[in-house]
């Protein structure tokens, strides 16, 4: 299904609704955890986020909201979740460059995981300096969205995301120059 029909049968109510949000819960809800991470959200306040952007679009399909752009539509779902969650007072915010998946001392460390972890440990550093950049450039590469898509997103015409994901990326290619050592074949 689509994520127009997941949101049509969202709408519709009854059995249809159960199976389409759970169906969009699995596909998306990964995808809306990691957004909130890299904003500096704790595991635990990510997931929350996660759970109230369902209810929170479950809420508007059930009042009645026109969904012309489906997957701009959730992102912005998302979005506003994470602008209120910011908005509670007495927020903590981890510091995304100290972040780190937890790693298997005993497992034998490859150049390709040495590049995965500087890649990761840097795109965190960068997403840190660049919070809306990070996601766009996530929203570009892993979600696939055209930059008309996420100039909707962020209230920015056409040319101007093009623009700016182009800076985004030149900037991005500076922080992760210092993965090149890894990314070359060893002579």
């Amino acid at each position: 299904m689509s994520e127009r029909q997941w949101l049509n049968a969202i709408a519709q109510g009854g059995d249809a609704r159960r199976e389409a949000l759970s169906a969009l819960y699995a596909d998306y809800a990964p995808r809306y955890r990691a957004y909130f991470l890299r904003r500096g959200a704790s595991t635990a306040d990510a997931d929350e986020c996660c759970q109230d952007a369902f209810v929170r679009l479950v809420r508007a399909l059930d009042q009645g909201t026109t969904v012309d752009e489906p997957r701009a539509w959730l992102w912005q779902v998302a979005r506003s979740q994470w602008l209120d969650f910011c908005r509670r007072p007495a927020q903590r915010h981890t510091d995304l460059a100290q972040w780190r998946e937890p790693v298997d001392e005993a497992a034998e460390h490859t150049d390709q995981q040495d590049l995965d972890d500087c890649v990761r440990q840097q795109f965190a550093r960068f997403a840190a300096a660049h919070p809306e950049g990070a996601q766009a450039l996530v929203w570009a590469s892993v979600e696939q969205f055209t930059a008309p898509e996420i100039g909707r997103l962020l209230d920015r015409s056409p040319g101007a995301t093009r623009q700016w994901l182009s800076e985004l990326r030149k900037r991005v290619r500076d922080y992760l120059s210092i993965c090149r050592p890894w990314a070359e074949p060893a002579s």
